[in-house]
């Protein structure tokens, strides 16, 4: 009995294809902590590729989800962090594998955190935020919607990421 369970050891619990298809996601996804002298300490959640959906030509519009607050540093106090936590939760089903929603990053710092969404359907998508969100209450959310068929607003802040991660590697050595 010992020589079977030395030899085959114990199995590795199975993978769900819903973790399976998270850890996926997970991998094209990125964190950074950006450090600006005028604005402060950021810290961007990033996904580093355009997500493979067939029908990916039709995500055409850019949400913009902000949260501002104050404080002396530009990081939200923790009160303020563990709601903008509830809130992200919130979020879950405006993600992704909805059809019509998907999210790109997260930004946190220069008093603001920022959720940034493509969609399909920008009325769509609001009024599924109306309907995750009013039952939090009032939140200090700002919307913005601009129509962004090429995905600048995502290209031009993940490349400059991308170079400011690659200056900081090559600093360090």
């Amino acid at each position: 009995m010992k020589f079977l369970r030395a030899l085959f050891g114990k199995r590795p619990p199975a993978i769900s294809d819903e973790q399976r298809a998270l850890n996926a996601e997970l991998a094209h996804w990125s964190v950074a902590k950006l450090t600006n002298p005028e604005l402060g300490i950021s810290v961007i959640r990033l996904r580093d590729q355009r997500p493979a959906l067939a029908d990916l030509a039709e995500y055409r519009t850019c949400v913009r989800v902000t949260w501002p607050y104050e404080t002396p540093n530009g990081l939200p106090d923790q009160v303020t962090s563990a709601a903008q936590a509830q809130f992200d939760e919130t979020l879950e089903p405006l993600t992704s594998d909805n059809g019509f929603a998907y999210r790109i990053m997260v930004l946190t710092g220069m008093n603001v955190k920022k959720w940034v969404f493509y969609t399909t359907d920008a009325a769509r998508f609001s009024a599924e935020l109306k309907l995750l969100t009013e039952p939090r209450g009032e939140l200090p959310l700002v919307l913005e919607v601009s129509h962004d068929p090429e995905w600048a607003f995502w290209r031009d802040i993940q490349q400059s990421v991308a170079a400011r991660v690659k200056e900081a590697k090559a600093s360090a050595h």
